[in-house]
This record gives structure tokens, C-alpha cells and sequence, in this order.
């Protein structure tokens, strides 16, 4: 289920999604030497749910900033791999003529509920993104054509070393659209 709204002339959006995730023949922590009842704090089956509120609105001629917040949680069978996650994110569209500029920059903060068995920690994550995209319209005079750049950065720490993790990621192509 997703539900989307916006008002006050586009400028206010709220979105809400619910779901599950149901794992057939889960078996986390089985090739461990974990007890029953630790294998079962393990078990991935849960309820999702999403809810955000973001507001877009003009600094100057061509710039547009879009604040947001949002909230996803994963009610999980097994309450080690149940949490809250709270994130926050800014993104800045600047737009010149054929040019197009876009960044977001978001952090995102994850509250597990209860000690992981295999590691023996409740976990304790957050993480760091950045994104950038560069657009220029019409390149060399081609009609319909758009040359993109991008640019994208994510950490996520954690007390747990299995789960930290970077990522970078360079691209660029032509859009043609027909």
C-alpha cells in the first residue's frame, strides 16, 4: 500500500507506504552453533511501514531547495534484525538554460531493538550520503538529446564491522528521447 499527498500548490508532499516481507525457509544463524531461541532473534519476516514529509520551495530564479525528513521501520518476527530508521535529507536544483545542476546531501540514523546473537551487540548504524548531477540539454545543437554526469558517495558506520560499508559511484551518458 503507498499513499501520496501533496498540498499548499505542490509545495508540501507527504507519502506513506506499509508492506511485508514474508522469507520462506529462513534460515539465519542455522550453520552457527546458536540455540533455538537465538536463531529465532535472527528470523528476517516483518511488517514495513514509510512515512515522509518534504516541502519544495524557490530561493531564487532557477534554484530550488526540497528539505525532507522521513521514518522507515521493519517490525521483524525476530527483534534483532527489528528497527527504526530516522533520515533527513537536502536537495538543491539550480537550472540555467540548457544547464541543470542537482545535489542531495542525506544522513540517515538506524535504532536496532535488541542484541544480535551472532555478533553479540545491539546494532548502532547510521550513514552519510551525497549525490550530484550534472545535465546539459541539447549538446552540439542535437534536438531531444541530454548529456548527464553523476556523481554519488554513501558511508554507513556501524558498531558491528560486518555491516560498514562505502560506496562510490562515477557515471555519465546520453539521454536520447524519441
Amino acid at each position: 500500500l503507498r499513499i501520496r499527498g501533496e498540498a499548499l500548490f505542490n509545495l508540501v508532499s507527504i507519502e506513506y507506504a506499509q508492506g511485508d516481507r514474508s522469507i520462506k525457509r529462513d534460515r539465519s544463524g542455522d550453520s552457527l552453533n546458536l540455540t533455538p531461541d537465538q536463531r529465532n532473534l535472527l528470523m528476517r519476516d516483518a511488517d514495513l511501514e514509510y512515512l515522509s514529509l518534504e516541502t519544495t520551495f524557490p530561493i531564487t530564479k532557477g534554484v530550488l531547495v526540497t528539505p525532507g525528513v522521513y521514518h522507515y521501520a521493519e517490525d521483524a518476527v525476530g527483534d534483532a534484525n527489528d528497527f527504526d530508521l530516522l533520515g533527513a535529507e537536502l536537495s538543491l536544483v539550480y537550472r540555467n538554460g540548457a544547464h541543470m545542476l542537482a545535489g542531495v546531501v542525506g544522513y540517515e540514523m538506524l535504532d536496532f531493538s535488541s542484541i544480535n546473537p551472532v555478533f553479540n551487540v545491539e546494532r548502532d548504524e547510521s550513514s552519510m550520503t551525497y549525490f550530484g548531477l550534472y545535465q546539459y540539454t541539447n549538446p552540439f545543437g542535437f534536438e531531444d538529446t541530454k548529456l548527464m554526469f553523476l556523481l554519488s558517495n554513501r558511508r554507513q558506520e556501524s558498531n558491528v564491522a560486518f555491516y560498514e560499508k562505502e560506496s562510490l559511484v562515477v557515471g555519465g551518458g546520453i539521454v536520447f528521447s524519441f
